[in-house]
């Protein structure tokens, strides 16, 4: 069974390689995007990805500094490949001028 993995802001930059290179080492990958104008850019992505390396892909919008959609993309990607997420590239450009240690949960 072929690992997983997803890669966040994964639709061009760094994320966009991560993606190409874990597709080549012969990763399941999940694309995570957030907004519309990525859309295109990580379908593409995929169909790359699944054309030349032979693995499933998955294009998931969330907004992973929300809670809840951040749980929805893990659903998304356990749903369709299993349990198991071998590996998480937190690449997502999010901010927040603080200590990591000092970073909660907004409601």
């Amino acid at each position: 069974m072929a690992k997983t993995a997803i890669i966040t802001g994964g639709s061009r930059g760094i994320g966009e390689a991560m993606a190409l290179k874990l597709g080549e080492l012969g990763y399941n990958v999940v694309i995570n995007y957030r907004s519309e104008s990525s859309k295109a850019l990580s379908d593409d992505l995929a169909a790359k990805i699944s054309g030349q390396y032979g693995v499933e892909t998955l294009v998931v919008r969330a907004d992973v500094s929300k809670y809840e959609d951040c749980e929805a993309l893990v659903k998304a990607a356990v749903d369709k490949f299993g349990d198991k997420i071998d590996v998480l590239v937190n690449n997502a450009g999010i901010t927040n001028n603080c200590n990591w240690i000092d970073i909660t949960q907004k409601q």
